[in-house]
């Protein structure tokens, strides 16, 4: 079946009238739609507008999120809507109630059907402001306080309280972000799911699953370029570690190889593997020394980290970028911890975190501090000039510091 739509004639003007109660700019909100929102709504997508009356609204798609802001404009804006004075038929249905619904017409004689509007349209309402949805990057700091609640250290530390543990969906209800940015945000900061919830792993945890794996690889000589799922988990099975837990390790440390068919010690089921990437390792061990929170001298730091990453990798300051923080000369070198992963994600919070541990910053140091704020639109080197002050000495060196 068809529905006619009331439709207003474009072929002669139509006069607009002001009826008795004409209502204020505060009875209706005037949203003018991106054209990504109004791509998802005709594809059928749901909407979610999210936030917290202390927070700032941001409507969210499936795939993007985008800040909602009023705006004002000196042009009155009218909200009317069309009269119907009465329901035309096609000449078939002369003989009928012309008051039927559309609905109930059926065929080739819906097609005819049509509405007949008035000759006026009465304004319902005028407005001076209208809001306004601006791609804007997915506020996440929630979804970092979420799965920090009650960080996975292990079955043996679980109990049955679910407080602090949340699911997708829970977690999609707080955060201000599209489902899709925010498993995005979820892979990238290796949360884990367990249970049906994402959670942090505890850090000391999370380095002692890497440290069995990695005994695991030496005692079984394997190669750390195909490392097996199925084999690693019965390892460290009698150390309490499930084979979720050791899958995760797995991929938050390298990256899974296409899938091979090919028989395991036990029998004829198909093994996966994993390529461990020496870089992740390496940055991890590097946190699990800067965490103790001491400020190290660079020569001690850079041997004590040699000594427990596997022999085949080399450590590199590079992979300390976003980490650490190293300054001097010679013998006074010296590593200290800074994490990015731990300052806002609001630029102007961010430069301000940044300014209060250094007055000044290179361009070389500052960078890894700030590439995670970057958009599409908006270049670390943008983000510098918009929050920081530039200057050259006369060595070359470009440096930033507070405005």
């Amino acid at each position: 079946m068809t529905q006619a739509n009331a439709q207003i004639p474009l072929s002669e003007p139509t006069p607009l009238v002001y009826g008795d109660n004409v209502q204020n700019n505060k009875t209706f909100r005037l949203l003018e739609l991106h054209d990504d929102v109004l791509q998802a709504l005709k594809r059928g997508d749901s909407l979610c507008i999210k936030g917290a009356p202390d927070q700032d609204a941001v409507l969210a798609t499936a795939t993007q999120s985008f800040a909602i802001k009023q705006a004002g404009t000196s042009n009155t804006l009218l909200v009317a809507m069309p009269r119907v004075q009465k329901y035309v038929t096609s000449p078939s249905q002369d003989n009928q109630d012309n008051d039927a619904s559309p609905m109930a017409i059926d065929g080739e004689e819906a097609a005819a059907a049509a509405f007949e509007v008035a000759s006026s349209l009465p304004i319902l309402a005028s407005c001076h402001e209208y809001l306004e949805a601006l791609p804007c990057k997915p506020r996440l700091d929630q979804l970092d306080a979420l799965i920090n609640e009650r960080r996975y250290a292990g079955e043996d530390q679980e109990d049955s309280n679910p407080a602090g543990k949340y699911s997708l969906e829970e977690i999609c209800n707080r955060v201000q972000a599209s489902e899709q940015e925010i498993v995005r945000a979820l892979e990238q900061s290796s949360a884990l799911l367990i249970h049906g919830k994402w959670r942090a792993m505890d850090f000391a945890y999370a380095h002692l699953v890497l440290d069995l794996i990695l005994k695991t690889i030496t005692e079984h000589d394997w190669s750390y370029r195909k490392v097996p799922l199925e084999l690693s988990a019965q390892d460290l099975e009698p150390h309490g570690i499930s084979r979720d837990v050791v899958e995760h390790c797995l991929r938050t440390n390298g990256r899974e190889l296409p899938t091979e068919s090919e028989a395991n010690e036990s029998g004829s089921a198909t093994e996966r593997y994993f390529e461990m990437s020496a870089d992740k390792i390496c940055r991890l061990c590097a946190l699990y020394l800067l965490k103790q929170g001491k400020r190290w001298q660079f020569d001690e730091f850079m041997e004590a980290w040699q000594s427990i990453v596997p022999p085949e990798f080399v450590v590199e300051l590079a992979l300390l970028q976003g980490l650490a923080l190293h300054e001097g000369q010679g013998q006074q070198r010296f590593i200290s911890y800074f994490n990015a992963q731990e300052l806002p994600t609001d630029p102007a919070a961010r430069f301000s975190s940044l300014f209060k541990m250094r007055p000044r910053w290179t361009h070389a140091d500052i960078l890894p501090y700030v590439n995670d704020l970057t958009t599409p639109k908006e270049t670390a080197d943008a983000l510098l000039l918009k929050y920081a002050r530039g200057s050259t000495d006369n060595t070359n060196t470009r440096w930033f510091n507070a405005r």
